[in-house]
């Protein structure tokens, strides 16, 4: 997540931020990164190894193809809402 790839951060609590609406989010060492940055890069990680392990049991997989469902909360608010809609557009899974 880092732009040196060698450090490793530990987000353990970034959804509290995201329901605090937080503008960054605390690594477990203090170190803070942009939330945007966190969510948006767990989900671009998790649709890449989802991609990969679909690669592997049925071949060839088109990107564009696939049709991505991000479930959120019942309660959450609009802004919320929203906030996950732009991170899955940063994450390159969904496009605006």
């Amino acid at each position: 997540m880092l732009d040196d790839e060698e450090t490793a951060m530990l987000f353990q609590t970034y959804k509290l931020h995201l329901l605090h609406m937080d503008a960054n989010a605390i690594a477990l060492d203090g170190r803070e990164l942009p939330l945007m940055k966190v969510i948006s890069e767990s989900l671009k990680y998790i649709a890449n190894k989802a991609i990969e392990k679909l690669t592997e049991q049925v071949g060839k997989v088109v990107k564009t193809k696939v049709r991505w469902v991000l479930t959120v909360p019942a309660l959450w608010s609009e802004e919320h809402k929203f906030f996950m809609r732009k991170a899955a557009q940063e994450a390159g899974i969904i496009e605006d």
